[in-house]
């Protein structure tokens, strides 16, 4: 069974039939796209993961992959990548019963392991934001210039 419902690798998703697929999760979708922009200053683009994954939307900053989005039919499901040298961190981290048990029992790789993880909930997105924020730090927002002359 593949992770999202998009596998038709001559057939990109348009975001109208995400939204569709998505049906009530379209707002979690929406909210990890925006925090991922707004956090990380990177756009997402949509790559092809092959027939057992699907079209995603990818987020990459510096050559690192921080995320993946797999819409499904009434699903999302996250995709972190969490390295070897991460993975003490990544256990010590307090998340929700629905991504510790991905943690937990993800196959380990050399590399490390891949979650996917099920966002239904705030809580999987605050899990998510936890788990990305170990792979990059968030970069803070450029400061706005005041326009307004200050008294001396």
């Amino acid at each position: 069974m593949s992770k999202g419902i998009f596998t038709d690798r001559n057939h990109c998703p348009s975001m109208e039939e995400i939204f569709a697929a998505l049906g009530p999760r379209q707002k979690r979708w929406e909210e990890l796209n925006h925090y991922v922009r707004e956090n990380y200053q990177v756009e997402g683009e949509l790559v092809f993961g092959g027939a057992n994954y699907g079209w995603a939307q990818r987020y990459r900053r510096s050559g690192k992959t921080l995320l993946y989005l797999f819409p499904g039919r009434n699903v999302l499901f996250a995709n972190v990548v969490v390295g070897r040298s991460l993975l003490k961190k990544a256990e010590a981290l307090k998340l929700g019963s629905n991504a510790r048990h991905v943690l937990e029992t993800a196959k380990r790789f050399y590399e490390g392991c891949w979650l996917y993880i099920k966002v239904s909930s705030t809580q999987d997105f605050r899990d998510i934001q936890q788990l990305i924020a170990l792979k990059a730090k968030p970069r803070p927002l450029p400061e706005q210039s005041d326009s307004a002359p200050r008294a001396a």
